[in-house]
């Protein structure tokens, strides 16, 4: 895992707990909502956070293994490219991105090929990948069948940071287990759409009668918060 996530790179988890800018801006924007809407809404229903992380890629920190965000749910792997969407992600760029201090670098085109199961030896490859470039400012949003990584840092000072903020159809289980580790205080002072994002509402997919209840009641009545 330590691999995976970078010897050179910084993680901060939990970002509603530790940022007011963040849940209270950040992820009550229209846009975060749009594109949950836009990814989840017709085939899988209400949607919600797979995770928050603040990432920060530092100097000699070597390029990130490619992966799917796909690979979190193994039975979708073998549904391939006709599956349905079930995580996309946005990375904010809060520095700018540039090839050399680490961009994350993705495969254009690889969330279409027809073989989402290939070996490891011949599943990705870096050399195939190119730099998402950005300005401090800027989001790359990507489905979660596209490959993808970290790139590498090959600078002497300079640290590239931005925050990944995946998505997910709400009938899955997320990454970051919300509803038991935010103070209920804090979930109180945030507008319903973003309650519901991290899990202290009820949910409602495309077909059935609701999950995430209590009782067969909505979790926000069970947790008073209308």
């Amino acid at each position: 895992m330590q691999e995976f996530h970078g010897y050179q790179t910084t993680r901060v988890n939990n970002l509603v707990t530790h940022s007011k800018t963040f849940r209270e801006q950040v992820l009550n924007d229209d846009l975060i909502h749009a594109l949950g809407e836009y990814f989840f809404r017709k085939e899988s229903g209400d949607w919600w956070l797979m995770a928050t992380q603040l990432i920060q890629i530092g100097p000699g920190n070597v390029a990130q293994k490619l992966h799917r965000d796909l690979e979190n749910f193994p039975a979708f792997i073998k549904m391939g490219k006709s599956g349905p969407c079930v995580a996309a992600n946005c990375m904010i760029a809060l520095t700018d991105f540039t090839e050399e201090n680490g961009a994350t670098r993705v495969i254009p085109g690889s969330h279409e090929w027809d073989n989402f199961e290939m070996s490891e030896e011949e599943r990705f490859r870096h050399e195939d990948t190119i730099p998402a470039l950005m300005k401090a400012g800027d989001m790359l949003i990507w489905d979660g069948k596209l490959v993808h990584s970290g790139g590498e840092n090959k600078t002497e000072s300079e640290y590239r940071r931005g925050i990944a903020l995946p998505l997910t159809p709400a009938y899955f289980t997320p990454e970051e287990t919300y509803a038991f580790s935010i103070d209920l205080e804090i979930v109180r002072t945030l507008p319903a759409r973003v309650q519901k994002m991290i899990g202290f509402r009820s949910v409602f997919p495309s077909s059935g009668s609701g999950l995430w209840q209590h009782n067969f009641e909505k979790l926000e009545d069970y947790l008073g918060l209308n």
